[in-house]
């Protein structure tokens, strides 16, 4: 069933997506598998321990772009032509009504980027949860699925909630068509603010595996935390109302 479901919401995405326009006639259309392979797993990403679950600070980020009250930041990661990223944005609701939406996995497709499923696969805690998510990419790449271990942890000294995701890429069987992404390190945090808002801050990593040009993939490094952070402060804002 859940095949059946992914099959058609990528049928219908997929739909309105755009030409080729620099393909020359009665040339075959490429796709992600005629592409040379670019990598199949990077090195090893520097794991995240659920002790060290805090956006990291250093001076290696750099600022790529800020609109809108969101400011993006990426850095380079030893052994992998992939970039990691970062951002931040301030919520108009209190911390309580954040993390309601943030916990509730049927609602992430709305939010997420590029993201056209979302599902829970299993609660093994009120503080630990198996989450399923489909992206589609732009033609010709393939759609990627992940499926991760999503952990809370909370400071009581500074108030900030703290989730993160590790990979389980085994934890569910393969979909034809659709490319499991294999490693992903990402912390995402929740802090109050005296005035009744919230910080939302996330940092992330990930091995998407397959062909895909570690240039497209770091253009992704950009539009995937911006755009992510603004639907999220959309849609928690239409929840308030």
């Amino acid at each position: 069933m859940r095949s059946l479901i992914i099959a058609l919401l990528l049928l219908f995405t997929c739909s309105s997506c755009a030409v080729n326009t620099n393909q020359n006639p009665g040339e075959p259309a490429q796709t992600e598998e005629t592409m040379p392979v670019y990598f199949h797993r990077t090195t090893a990403l520097p794991v995240i321990t659920e002790k060290e679950a805090v956006i990291q600070k250093d001076d290696t980020w750099q600022l790529k772009t800020s609109q809108e009250g969101i400011p993006v930041y990426t850095r380079e990661v030893a052994g992998s032509p992939i970039l990691a990223y970062k951002a931040n944005v301030i919520l108009d609701v209190p911390i309580a009504k954040a993390i309601t939406l943030f916990e509730d996995e049927s609602q992430i497709h709305r939010w997420y980027f590029q993201c056209v499923h979302s599902e829970l696969v299993e609660k093994k805690s009120p503080k630990e949860e198996i989450i399923y998510l489909v992206l589609h990419l732009p033609w010709p790449v393939a759609p990627r699925d992940f499926v991760f271990k999503r952990t809370r942890t909370e400071d009581p000294a500074s108030g900030t909630i703290s989730y993160t995701l590790t990979a389980l890429p085994d934890r569910l069987p393969h979909v034809k068509g659709i490319i499991r992404v294999e490693t992903i390190e990402s912390v995402w945090q929740f802090k109050a603010l005296p005035n009744g808002k919230t910080n939302f801050s996330f940092q992330q990593h990930t091995d998407p595996v397959g062909s895909i040009p570690p240039s497209i993939v770091n253009k992704l490094a950009v539009q995937t935390p911006f755009n992510s952070l603004k639907n999220f402060r959309d849609l928690v804002s239409e929840k308030k109302a």
